[in-house]
């Protein structure tokens, strides 16, 4: 037991060593460095995206097992204010008139969904 911890010790002190899929275990950003280095922006922006992926789902997956569910009349606001803002989205992306007043709406949402809450327990 304690051999295999020495060994994957030196294994994960190793810098940039490639494993047989592509990665190495120096971490995403250093990957995407050595790549587009070497010409391979592709790669790299995939193994950034990746990293991004992975990073945004595994703990919001967690923090959703570990959170009781209420469906109160918070929960109804933001599902509703979310799906006006992706349908306000889309149709602003589908125009493809993206600039920064025209996103401004999205923030007065969040703002209207900030006030609502502070109203809702305050109350």
């Amino acid at each position: 037991m304690v051999r295999t911890a020495t060994v994957t010790i030196r294994w994960w002190t190793c810098p940039a060593r490639p494993l047989s899929n592509g990665h190495s275990l120096a971490g995403p950003s250093i990957n995407a460095i050595i790549w587009v280095r070497q010409g391979k922006e592709r790669l790299a922006l995939a193994n950034i995206s990746e990293a991004m992926m992975i990073q945004a789902t595994i703990p919001s997956s967690l923090a959703l097992f570990a959170t009781p569910w209420l469906f109160d009349t918070p929960l109804i606001v933001a599902g509703v204010l979310t799906a006006i803002a992706i349908v306000y989205l889309w149709s602003v992306f589908r125009r493809g008139n993206v600039d920064a007043r025209w996103l401004l709406p999205i923030g007065l949402l969040h703002g209207v969904f900030a006030a609502f809450v502070a109203w809702h327990f305050v109350r």
